[in-house]
């Protein structure tokens, strides 16, 4: 039996509350598109056709991926195993970004926790999942279903437990985040970017943060 399969990517309205620029906005679309990219990709690799997205799309770097791919799985494949390694590839694709990013800041920032930045990303991404079979290759039936499966889901919410760990300062710019800059002792630290306009000044005893890395990607200051 084949079945079709609804994946949503997010969060998306969590990159909307936190970006305070236009830039910030392009910035989330984009980390979005490209996740939702590889997971989609994956999916083609694992045999399913393609209903939302178009391949094409997909295949063209020119053009953004939506945050919902429908796709049908193949004839006897587990849609739960499907859904599992398109989440998986949409995981390591966000994982690229953040080795990416620290590669280009860490020589000029060494204080960046690493370890925090990885926690953080691992628990980032909203990734739903729900399937209906399509009983003589009836797709709008199908798809009527799936929706209304998803619907539920996504209102299901998921509590999970805080990763912040003891005695560490929350982020400035994301309170829900642990800060990604270890404490330097014995000094002030202050950011000066004058393109943005921004001061921001952390006393000694708590030097506090750089952004948690879960927040809109920014130019980093200049100076440190």
């Amino acid at each position: 039996m084949t079945y079709l399969l609804s994946i949503s990517i997010g969060p998306v309205q969590d990159f909307i509350a936190a970006a305070r620029k236009t830039r910030d906005l392009w910035a989330g679309s984009y980390l979005l598109s490209e996740v939702s990219r590889a997971a989609a990709q994956k999916l083609e690799k694992n045999q399913c056709q393609l209903v939302y997205p178009s391949p094409k799309t997909v295949a063209n770097r020119a053009l953004s991926v939506p945050n919902k791919i429908l796709a049908i799985a193949p004839e006897g494949a587990s849609p739960a195993e499907v859904a599992q390694k398109a989440s998986c590839a949409a995981q390591a694709q966000l994982c690229d970004f953040l080795n990416k990013a620290l590669q280009n800041v860490c020589d000029q920032y060494p204080h960046i926790d690493k370890e925090v930045c990885c926690n953080q990303i691992g628990s980032f991404l909203e990734l739903y999942a729900a399937w209906w079979p399509m009983k003589n290759g009836n797709l709008a039936e199908a798809r009527e279903q799936v929706e209304e499966l998803m619907a539920g889901r996504k209102a299901l919410r998921d509590f999970a437990p805080s990763a912040s760990s003891a005695g560490v300062p929350k982020s400035s710019l994301d309170p829900a985040g642990t800060q990604c800059l270890m404490a330097v002792r014995g000094r002030n630290i202050t950011w000066t970017s004058s393109k943005a306009r921004c001061w921001m000044r952390y006393p000694s005893r708590s030097a506090s943060a750089l952004p948690s890395v879960l927040s809109p990607p920014r130019e980093l200051p200049p100076t440190l």
